[in-house]
């Protein structure tokens, strides 16, 4: 990419040493990722745009090139980045990568703003008067080579954040607010660092199966992880191989009817043929062929906690008091103290635990704002 295009793009070795050499020591970047979610089954980070003191990065993951030394690099830059959960949990799983210095989400200092509209186009529109093209959001960012047109939207990702997050930050001293906004920045950066294991128990429980017998669910069992296995073998997106509600009416016409399930009569994609119509054909023959004993269990509704009696009274007064204190922090109750905390408050309160917000999941900064008021709404 020549000099003087608006983004330099990096996919060699040694254009990673240049990019090094040009940033040397600068302490932040804002930096956005692409990757493949909408079109693979096994996600990553396609592509990384980056921008610092007005200048402008495309980085190729992709190309035949080592981003390690970038990746060094980058752990001791604070990050400026929007929406800051999706993109650290890409460069984590990619890239093993952690912020060491920190983050500045603008969504989240946009929030505690009171913007009424927060998405990165609002705020460049807000602060620019510019409206960012969206026809390259859903684009197959694996596939090369890419388009000017999908570069020049993935450089507008980053081209506006250093100096809106200037501006939030700004705001935000004014307000007393900077500390709020590390706090829940922090609070995304270790959100990100959890991982969240599959649970094969319940991980095949699609949306739909309340009605369904034992028998039923073990067909849907056994075509959901047919169908897991078909995606991770050609790389795609469970839902282009088979619709949970095609699974549901499958499961359904095998527990009716095995032999019409077999002879090819069900409604499938057109290329579920071959090997993969096969491992169905198996998947639903082995099923057939269970034990009752080796049915799943029908999900038992959650058992209902011990009678509170007027929580909901509790958490509506809480609402209302912290209603209050929302608008006159100039916020959204949502932002202040979302329902599921104060639902909280109101169990430990009426269960006389001793530490009203324990398992509230409020941050520090939140707890200042409502302590005094919830206590005298409770008393």
């Amino acid at each position: 990419m020549s000099l003087d295009s608006p983004y330099q793009y990096v996919d060699s070795d040694q254009s990673v040493t240049q990019l090094l050499d040009t940033l040397g020591d600068t302490p932040r970047v804002a930096l956005d990722t692409e990757a493949n979610s909408l079109h693979n089954y096994f996600d990553r980070v396609c592509l990384i745009q980056l921008s610092c003191d007005g200048h402008h990065y495309i980085i190729d993951p992709l190309a035949d090139c080592d981003l390690s030394p970038f990746v060094e690099w980058l752990r001791d830059r604070q990050l400026i980045l929007h929406g800051a959960d999706f993109d650290l949990r890409m460069l984590r799983s990619s890239f093993g990568y952690r912020p060491n210095k920190g983050v500045f989400d603008t969504m989240l200092a946009a929030q505690l703003l009171n913007f009424e509209r927060f998405g990165l186009g609002a705020l460049v529109e807000h602060f620019f008067d510019i409206t960012l093209a969206k026809g390259s959001q859903k684009s197959k960012w694996a596939r090369r080579p890419l388009s000017e047109t999908q570069l020049t939207y993935a450089a507008d990702d980053t081209r506006y954040l250093e100096t809106i997050a200037d501006k939030l930050a700004e705001q935000l001293e004014e307000l007393g607010r900077s500390q709020w906004h590390q706090e829940w920045s922090s609070r995304i950066v270790d959100v990100t660092e959890t991982d969240v294991e599959r649970d094969p128990e319940t991980v095949w429980r699609i949306k739909g199966l309340g009605p369904l017998s034992r028998r039923q669910l073990a067909f849907v069992r056994a075509l959901w992880l047919w169908r897991d296995n078909e995606a991770q073998k050609v790389d795609r997106p469970t839902f282009k191989i088979l619709g949970n509600q095609q699974i549901i009416e499958i499961a359904t016409i095998a527990d009716d009817n095995i032999a019409k399930a077999l002879n090819g009569s069900l409604r499938l994609p057109k290329d579920c043929t071959g090997q993969r119509l096969a491992n169905l054909k198996e998947a639903l023959k082995d099923t057939h062929n269970l034990e009752s004993t080796e049915f799943p269990q029908k999900r038992v509704k959650r058992e209902k906690r011990e009678p509170l009696p007027d929580t909901k009274e509790i958490i509506e007064a809480l609402k209302k008091a912290c209603a209050v204190i929302a608008t006159d922090l100039n916020l959204q109750p949502s932002v202040l103290a979302p329902k599921a905390t104060l639902s909280a408050i109101a169990r430990n309160y009426v269960t006389k635990q001793s530490d009203l917000f324990a398992d509230s999941g409020l941050m520090k900064w939140q707890i200042a704002q409502i302590e005094e008021t919830v206590q005298d709404t409770l008393r």
